[in-house]
């Protein structure tokens, strides 16, 4: 039986996606779908109450059809916000497993 490579399933169903909507970038598809599997990891760790999603992201979740396309992710956290700490604390939540083709 052979190992199905996940990454490789995933991007080629976000292709067709892609395809199919025919309004959508590739790598807007492919941004978004990694800034959501980014939110679901750090809903799954300890800091999942210490973050704010804001922004246009927010909105894209709010709603059916986002308002603009948007690559990027704005997040306010709340606590002590230190480089060195924010970017410990980033880690630990990319290191979260979780079968979807994703590695950070």
């Amino acid at each position: 039986m052979t190992r199905i490579n996940m990454g490789e399933s995933v991007r080629a169903r976000l292709l067709n996606i892609t395809k199919q909507t025919k309004s959508l970038d590739f790598q807007i598809v492919l941004m978004r779908f990694m800034l959501e599997r980014l939110l679901y990891r750090m809903g799954q760790s300890n800091y999942s109450q210490q973050f704010l999603l804001k922004g246009a992201m927010l909105f894209a979740l709010w709603y059916n059809m986002p308002h603009r396309t948007t690559i990027d992710m704005d997040l306010l956290a709340f606590g002590d916000n230190d480089l060195l700490i924010m970017k410990k604390t980033f880690q630990e939540i990319v290191k979260i497993p979780f079968e979807d083709g994703v590695l950070f």
